[in-house]
Order: C-alpha cells, then structure tokens, then sequence
C-alpha cells in the first residue's frame, strides 16, 4: 500500500508556529517528526543552570510556555 503523508500546520492551542507531520502504511506511523519556526531563547537563558531553574524562568516569562 502507498504512504500516506498527513499535514498539521499549524496545531492549535501552542504558542507560536508548530508543524506536525506522519507518515502512514497500512494503518501503521511509520515516520512522524515536529518542526518549531519560532525560537523563543529560552534554552540559551537556562544553558549552564539547573534544569529545575526552568521551572521558575519560564512561567516568569511567558504565562503559556510555563
């Protein structure tokens, strides 16, 4: 059977833009993946910190990431 290739762009309810998309055969995912347009920086704030610092920087800074 062919491969089915199914778009999301953009999914809702996440800030920012969000792209989702699956490969099917024969009612299987054989492939998936994620791609994120929007780089927020957050990750360059909290390089070198304890990871749990991104539980008190994060909400701080944008209400829906947090």
């Amino acid at each position: 059977m062919a491969i089915q290739t199914l778009d999301i762009s953009p999914v809702g309810r996440v800030e920012g833009d969000l792209d989702v998309r699956v490969d099917i055969e024969d009612g299987y995912v054989i492939n998936a993946w994620t791609q994120a347009e929007l780089f927020r920086g957050f990750e360059v704030i909290l390089r070198g910190k304890d990871p749990q610092a991104g539980l008190i920087a994060t909400p701080r800074i944008c209400g829906i990431c947090g």
